[in-house]
């Protein structure tokens, strides 16, 4: 029986319904949360034996079918461990669940995401999507104020963005912060402290027609466009993706693009990845950036004719190889969610889901 190895953690609601779709095939599928978790996720590694061994959930492996580099949690909490020393726990944990990571690649003929993917910079990005016939917005990233003023006075209307998704959490008023993309229309509206607290990415804003988000499995090119229904743009539309404003639909790219965005993917190492491109009112296509691990269950949730969790679990069964085993129709997130895995994860537990709100269960991380 073939087994595959998430690396996640078991509140994600995209690695259990990944595992889930895996497991009403016939394969076998793990989810490891990291060093320390819990008792029954105690692991130990045999590198000298053989072409190496994983002790995890009281079982050895020697080979995975597929390992998924999910979003890693390298350890479990730590609050019980001395503060003198935390620190050194904190990167013995970190060394070991690298050593895992790399193993556990090394035993398996199919990785998706993890560490080969981390050249896989924004600046690395734009410089390979312009060089492979993207268009690509005019980009700095800097912390100089002078830089950005001199950019803003040149470009005109700018879009600064963080690196990483984040938001802040206020307990007393249990409201959020998001850390996401904002507008710049001047130079006045710009300061100091703030430009040097950090780099930022500082980007050409694009008058957006529409923006498409672009989730590549293996070869299949999965694409919905988002526009904003009173015929205007978001900024960032991904703060609106669930309001009555926004409409969300399943497009079909013509040829040109599609086949450069697969030539994308292969000059990156990508077999999966969420692409974000804007098409301006001239009907030109704007590279953005790709996640190598984004979010990709709630387009189908939104767009359910998109067959994003059977593409994905396909992906894995076939190890990259296109129709070599055939999904049942009901592999789906409305599937997965009539589960009980679906209602386990949902269930009121200390930690809750991590990828839950109140509002929609797949998005509380920007990505």
């Amino acid at each position: 029986m073939p087994s595959h190895l998430i690396l996640g953690n078991s509140t994600d609601y995209h690695a259990v319904a990944v595992a889930w779709a895996l497991r009403e095939i016939g394969h076998t599928a793990l989810i490891w949360d990291g060093v320390g978790v819990s008792a029954e996720q105690r692991l130990m590694l045999d590198p000298a034996s053989g072409d190496g061994q994983i002790w995890m959930h009281g079982a050895k492996y020697e080979r995975f079918h597929s390992v998924w580099h999910r979003r890693p949690i390298r350890h479990g909490n730590l609050d019980h461990i001395a503060d003198h020393a935390r620190t050194f726990v904190v990167r013995e944990c970190a060394e070991a669940y690298e050593c895992l990571a790399t193993l556990a690649t090394s035993m398996s003929p199919f990785v998706v995401g993890g560490i080969g993917t981390r050249h896989l910079t924004k600046a690395r990005q734009l410089a390979l999507a312009r060089r492979l016939g993207f268009r690509v917005p005019a980009t700095i990233i800097t912390d100089s104020f002078e830089a950005v003023c001199a950019f803003v006075e040149r470009t005109g209307r700018v879009a600064v963005k963080p690196f990483s998704p984040h938001y802040w959490r206020h307990v007393a008023s249990d409201t959020l912060r998001f850390a996401s993309t904002s507008l710049i229309e001047s130079t006045s509206e710009l300061d100091r402290d703030t430009v040097e607290a950090s780099p930022s990415i500082y980007q050409q804003f694009i008058e957006k027609a529409l923006e498409l988000r672009v989730t590549v499995i293996g070869r299949t090119v999965h694409a919905a466009k988002i526009t904003k229904r009173d015929g205007g743009y978001f900024v960032d539309a991904r703060m609106f993706i669930e309001g009555p404003d926004t409409s969300v639909d399943a497009v079909k790219l013509d040829n040109g693009l599609e086949q450069t965005i697969l030539a994308f993917m292969d000059e990156a190492g990508l077999s999966y990845g969420c692409l974000d491109i804007v098409v301006d009112r001239q009907g030109d296509a704007h590279f953005l950036e790709v996640n190598p691990s984004g979010q990709f269950l709630f387009v189908e949730q939104l767009v359910p004719e998109l067959p994003l969790l059977a593409s994905f679990a396909g992906m894995l069964a076939n190890q990259g190889r296109a129709g070599t085993t055939a999904l049942p129709t009901h592999i789906s997130t409305r599937g997965f969610e009539a589960s009980g895995d679906f209602h386990a994860l949902s269930a009121p537990s200390g930690n809750g889901p991590t990828s839950f709100s109140a509002q929609n269960p797949f998005y509380t991380e920007l990505a």
